[in-house]
């Protein structure tokens, strides 16, 4: 005969104990049973036991904080390096802008020149502090490369003392006369004005007249207000 507890044969003498209408050896029979010995019904109350045990480890599962709001903390912080890639990506954008429009003012092109004097006049570019001295330099260099707005520029700055610059009425002159040369308007009627009044250069209604003619047909209303009143 076994022993209902161990599964362990009794040997001959051997202590015993009924439980129920069991026999199990009397060591046996101080042991607390498990789920899964059926002593006398207690099957039903283990698989009961189980359940419950079960159930309230779900409880607790679903009891666990905020897990889905360390999820969404997370992917608030995986946003974040897209964000920070795009501000570095702009950096970079900006910076390659700059080297780009040294190198082409370096080398000599007119348009790179005018921007780069544009940039030291405003200092609104990132990383060019507004610089007069340096801004008419460069206009300089792109007015001698024949940029028509650098020209027209400095003919401004040099009547109306700018940037820098007294008030020199014949360089005036010789920078509108380049400008108008190329069909600037604005040009055309301050070089106009100066012939009328004889400013910073000689005198001369004729010229006058003909640059007034030159803006009026570009469309300078000025300029057909001067040569009615010429």
């Amino acid at each position: 005969m076994r022993c209902k507890w161990c599964n362990k044969f009794f040997i001959v003498n051997e202590s015993k104990k009924k439980i129920g209408d069991y026999l199990v050896h009397e060591a046996c029979a101080s042991r607390p049973l498990d789920n899964s010995t059926e002593i006398d019904g207690s099957s039903e109350s283990s698989k009961n036991f189980s359940t419950t045990e079960s159930k309230r480890d779900d409880d607790n599962v679903t009891e666990l904080p905020k897990k889905a709001d360390s999820k969404k903390e997370d992917d608030s912080v995986a946003k974040l390096p897209a964000k920070m890639d795009s501000t570095a990506s702009n950096d970079t954008k900006k910076l390659e802008k700059i080297v780009e429009l040294f190198e082409g003012a370096i080398e000599g092109n007119p348009s790179k020149e005018y921007e780069l004097g544009t940039a030291y006049e405003s200092g609104q570019l990132k990383d060019i502090s507004k610089n007069q001295e340096r801004a008419v330099a460069w206009y300089l260099k792109a007015a001698e490369h024949g940029c028509v707005e650098s020209q027209y520029k400095l003919g401004v700055f040099n009547i109306q003392g700018l940037c820098g610059l007294d008030g020199d009425y014949e360089q005036a002159f010789h920078w509108f006369q380049k400008a108008a040369d190329q069909n600037h308007t604005d040009a055309q009627y301050n070089l106009g004005s100066l012939y009328e009044y004889g400013t910073g250069v000689e005198k001369d209604r004729r010229e006058a007249q003909s640059w007034y003619q030159k803006a009026a047909n570009n469309g300078h209303k000025g300029a057909l207000r001067a040569l009615q009143n010429l």
